[in-house]
């Protein structure tokens, strides 16, 4: 097996490492170049680098861009948070932006950088847990939450509207000391067959407030008359038959 000698003009030692010996080797990683056989040779020489000026530390180089050389592959790299010219390097998009262009919360960050962020982040649509019916309609939805009870916000103010008739309707009642059994209008609509007992038509189940033509609960006997809030006093009716009904008994 023959033996390769240095690639170095005039050493005849055998080569080991990118055709070179140890020595040279070693002294071309530690300073750039193995024609310097002492570090006193560059202890005079200035840094490589346009407009730096500082003294030579490795490498042609000073300590600073010697670093940034092994760490980033190039001594003139930008440092992210660093400001020439008015300009600063986005630390996503790695673009050197003038200060006026970014943003004044997020200070390493340009605007468009932070406005494309807030984008992303509304577009994140949960992990969907399951579907179950909501409790107005009853329409099957996706859930990713186990309170979820209604498919849309809609629904759940018709909810809430419905629970506060119940206790609006028995609060006027206790307030005329009449007698108040709990109940809800579902179970009227569902007693009368959804038969409006004022006109004697149908009612349309999917009919919703504020359509006139939808469903309320109406007291026989009004409340402001003596009459009491329970399942025997109370008959499903039309909204606008309810309210053009008014305070008037009917039979």
């Amino acid at each position: 097996m023959s033996i390769i000698a240095c690639s170095v003009d005039g050493c005849e030692q055998p080569a080991k490492t990118a055709r070179k010996c140890n020595t040279h080797y070693k002294r071309f990683m530690k300073y750039g170049t193995h024609d310097l056989p002492q570090r006193a040779l560059l202890k005079d020489t200035l840094c490589t680098v346009p407009k730096c000026g500082a003294t030579h530390y490795c490498g042609t180089y000073c300590k600073t861009h010697y670093s940034r050389f092994r760490k980033t592959g190039s001594a003139t790299t930008r440092k992210l948070g660093q400001v020439i010219d008015g300009k600063r390097v986005c630390a996503t998009c790695k673009v050197d932006t003038p200060l006026g262009l970014m943003s004044p919360s997020k200070g390493s960050y340009c605007r468009a950088c932070v406005n494309a962020a807030g984008v992303a982040r509304k577009m994140y649509k949960p992990k969907v847990i399951g579907s179950k019916p909501c409790e107005n309609c009853g329409e099957d939805f996706p859930f990713n939450k186990k309170k979820n009870r209604h498919c849309s916000t809609d629904c759940a103010q018709q909810t809430v509207n419905k629970r506060n008739w119940k206790h609006l309707q028995a609060r006027r009642a206790r307030l005329k000391d009449a007698f108040v059994e709990s109940f809800h209008s579902i179970e009227i609509y569902e007693r009368d067959n959804w038969l409006c007992g004022i006109c004697g038509t149908q009612i349309d189940p999917a009919a919703k407030l504020p359509d006139q033509m939808s469903a309320s609960v109406d007291h026989i006997i009004p409340i402001s008359r003596g009459g009491t809030h329970e399942r025997a006093n109370a008959q499903a009716a039309h909204l606008f038959c309810n309210v053009s009904k008014g305070a008037k008994v009917t039979q």
